[in-house]
């Protein structure tokens, strides 16, 4: 309630009696002139002229139990109308004869400006809980308030009892979507809306036949690296490649060891070796692919799932040797097994008189052939003839 509103309500009809509101400004409640126009109330009597002086009161113009008590009555009243006066103003209530209620301001703001907008505030009853509502714009979310003791300070809607002019700040902060895509053969996780500048940790999984090659896109720390995060600072697309594997079994069969087994990216072109044991050597390799399979060392292209086999195969030496009289050939390393060809070329002077020694098909001729079962030494044998 004003000064006016409250002197409306008191029915005084003395001349010329002004009500003040202490600390502002002379208030003229009935004809006559202001007592001083314009000046602080917290001017006295005695420092004003006393041709311009006028009686008058100085009221609590403060909201609450005590509002509109007397605090001061000039001494040009009687005391007979300052009783008078005092008894009309006392017995007026504070809240009556129709007046408006203190008022305060309550300014909102948002930050940063684009962030949203603000329903509530403005100039409301003093002492009454006022409603706040806070309202994000896309591509932003609320954050909290600031300042005016608010109830709930992270809550979008929101109370705060409105005792004296207050500011609130919505807080907003702007928020990104990341985007994860995949090609085919594998999956991704942690795409989603975050606030700006967040890390997010990203994941790529491979499936079953595949392997994870690289990330492409903005912001990705380590592109290489199925598990890692991404710097986020605006709308992101990011997405993981993968690639195509086979596994490539190479088996060594008894007497070898074999090199070349593992996963493969498609189309790979793979060298795979085998090398034999003491008393074996390579035979072949069995499986599809291979490029030459007489090879020892050889290449495969892979484009499945692929088992190859290194053949191995026992060896022997065949020792041919000659007493004096004659040569004998037809000595080496054979597969154990074999069936060689031997022969015994007599000297001059000399003729062919037999084989000694295992595996040999025909002692008696120069020319026949040996089996090869394990070491082996076979020895033509020749006489001096005369004649």
């Amino acid at each position: 309630m004003s000064v006016e509103s409250f002197a409306a309500n008191i029915g005084f009809d003395g001349a010329g009696l002004d009500l003040i509101e202490e600390g502002g400004q002379r208030t003229k409640v009935r004809n006559g002139f202001s007592y001083y126009s314009g000046e602080p109330a917290s001017k006295t009597p005695s420092q004003v002229s006393t041709g311009s002086r006028r009686r008058f009161v100085i009221l609590n113009g403060q909201p609450g139990p005590n509002q509109w008590e007397v605090l001061y009555i000039a001494s040009n009243f009687s005391s007979s109308q300052a009783d008078m006066v005092r008894g009309i103003i006392d017995s007026v209530e504070p809240t009556s004869g129709g007046g408006d209620p203190p008022q305060v301001v309550v300014t909102t703001r948002v930050s940063p400006i684009d962030g949203g907008s603000i329903t509530g505030g403005g100039t409301v009853d003093q002492d009454s809980e006022v409603t706040l509502a806070a309202i994000a714009n896309p591509g932003f979310r609320f954050v909290g308030w600031v300042g005016g003791n608010v109830q709930s300070p992270s809550s979008p809607e929101t109370t705060l009892s409105a005792n004296t002019d207050v500011s609130v700040t919505a807080t907003f902060i702007r928020q990104w979507e990341l985007t994860l895509s995949s090609m085919v053969g594998g999956s991704t996780q942690g795409g989603g809306i975050y606030d700006d500048g967040s890390v997010v940790p990203v994941m790529a999984t491979p499936a079953d036949g595949y392997r994870f090659d690289r990330w492409s896109g903005i912001g990705v720390r380590d592109p290489s690296a199925e598990i890692t995060d991404i710097a986020i600072g605006e709308d992101q697309m990011v997405s993981a490649r993968f690639v195509k594997v086979w596994e490539l079994s190479v088996n060594a069969g008894t007497g070898g060891l074999v090199e070349g087994s593992g996963t493969y990216d498609d189309a790979t072109v793979v060298m795979i070796s085998a090398t034999a044991s003491e008393g074996f050597r390579f035979s072949e390799w069995s499986g599809g692919g291979v490029a030459d399979a007489d090879s020892a060392t050889t290449a495969l292209t892979l484009s499945a799932d692929s088992i190859v086999t290194a053949s191995f195969v026992a060896v022997s030496t065949l020792v041919v040797s000659a007493e004096m009289g004659g040569t004998a050939t037809g000595g080496g390393e054979f597969d154990v097994g074999a069936v060689v060809p031997i022969m015994a070329v007599p000297d001059v002077g000399y003729r062919f008189a037999g084989w000694t020694g295992n595996g040999v098909m025909d002692r008696d001729a120069p020319l026949t052939e040996a089996s090869v079962i394990a070491e082996t030494t076979v020895m033509a044998s020749f006489v001096k003839v005369w004649g």
